[in-house]
């Protein structure tokens, strides 16, 4: 059984019924269905075909950094985090990947990526982290740059858009 973690920021093991995969193998993405309910789901529905935020919008999001998050005396909530659109590579449409300028860090991966859709005002759900983007930085030691490369988190943030899901669902109920 593969441990999820939940809307509440806790690691259980929940036993799969499905696990669908989008139809490219460039969008690392995986939908879990399970027979496990939960008592309150987050009630934000996807991007608008077609639609999304516009370049420079502001945009969120949502995971558990180093197992971070807000404890209230009820509930737990993610950490959030916001960043800025700033490209898409939909050279690829069955890999449309998202570039948002936000400082990104390990436990987002997979944790959902939304805006405030302004002609519905709704909050939406764009996509899912996928990570970061690496860089290398030069290494000085006593003032002498040491022939290495370091690896860095660049600050741009690499995401998925939500419709490869939503189609790799959408197919899935197709089938007899």
């Amino acid at each position: 059984m593969p441990a999820l973690q939940d809307t509440e920021g806790h690691w259980n093991e929940y036993q799969t019924v499905k696990t669908l995969f989008p139809s490219s193998d460039d969008v690392d993405i995986a939908v879990f269905e399970t027979n496990e309910l939960i008592q309150s789901p987050y009630l934000i529905g996807p991007a608008r075909k077609g639609e999304g935020p516009t370049f420079g919008q502001e945009v969120w999001f949502l995971g558990y950094p180093f197992g971070i998050h807000t404890h209230t005396k009820n509930s737990e909530f993610p950490f959030i985090k916001r960043g800025t659109i700033s490209a898409i590579d939909a050279s690829n449409p069955d890999a449309a990947v998202l570039y948002i300028d936000g400082f990104n860090n390990p436990g987002f991966s997979g944790g959902p990526i939304l805006y405030w859709d302004f002609k519905a005002q709704a909050y939406r759900l764009l996509g899912v982290v996928m990570g970061y983007k690496e860089d290398s930085a030069k290494i000085i030691v006593n003032g002498q740059h040491v022939n290495t490369q370091f690896l860095v988190n660049s600050g741009i943030l690499v995401g998925y858009r939500i419709e490869h899901a939503i189609k790799a669902i959408e197919r899935e109920a197709e089938k007899p």
